[in-house]
């Protein structure tokens, strides 16, 4: 169940996922759009106005017989015009272009598919190495207490000369391995312990408090200890 949870925050966190969501977003709506193309006519709209600032010279302004042929010409005056095309037969063009958008839009669902699919399983096997680390971190620790135990036990033989130096020099090179053991299986977690920060994408110890709360919450929910 933790690694589930972990899973679902890596993926929704991922930067990757939500830029690909984006984009999977733009091109669904352009696909919609290439679709439309078959019953949505082109329109167009234009509009033109005329001031006349002024006329001058001797035939600027007609007055009598020429007044009838010429009339004047108002100082404002504008037109407008509105068209609509829809193509009938565009030789296959606007199905070619269904189609390559189409392939597209799909093409970015595989690719975030596949990309979700990685990001769970490279959380799952940090998940997976955590735990290891953690179990080794106490085996290690039971390890080098024996180790501490039994030299203590050899000190004592020695010193009452039931064993000899070479048998003390064993003992105490046993308990050193053992604490070196103990130490690398800690250092060895932290590795783990920030690949697996790395993997979701998050680290526990540099987000808010409202952020640490809600994932105690759903850890809880989902019947993990935080």
């Amino acid at each position: 169940k933790l690694i589930s949870f972990l899973v679902a925050t890596g993926v929704h966190e991922s930067p990757e996922l939500q830029q690909l969501d984006s984009a999977i977003a733009a091109r669904g709506r352009f696909y919609e759009a290439t679709k439309r193309r078959y019953f949505i006519p082109t329109i167009g709209v234009q509009v033109e106005v005329k001031h006349q600032f002024g006329s001058w010279g001797e035939y600027s302004s007609p007055s009598g017989i020429a007044s009838l042929i010429m009339p004047v010409v108002p100082e404002d005056s504008w037109t407008a015009g509105i068209n609509a095309s829809l193509p009938i037969y565009t030789g296959g063009k606007r199905k070619a272009e269904e189609i390559q958008a189409r392939e597209n839009l799909e093409s970015l669902k595989y690719t975030r598919t596949s990309a979700a699919q990685k990001i769970e399983q490279r959380i799952r096997t940090a998940g997976e190495k955590i735990r290891a680390s953690y179990s080794t971190i106490g085996q290690s620790r039971s390890a080098a207490d024996a180790a501490r135990k039994n030299q203590d036990l050899v000190a004592k033989g020695y010193g009452q000369g039931v064993l000899n130096i070479t048998q003390l020099v064993d003992g105490q090179t046993a308990q050193l391995v053992a604490e070196q053991s103990a130490a690398g299986a800690v250092h060895g977690f932290m590795i783990d312990l920030m690949e697996l920060y790395r993997s979701v994408g998050v680290a526990a110890f540099l987000e808010s408090e409202e952020v640490r709360e809600a994932w105690r919450k759903a850890l809880e929910t989902s019947g993990e200890k935080p």
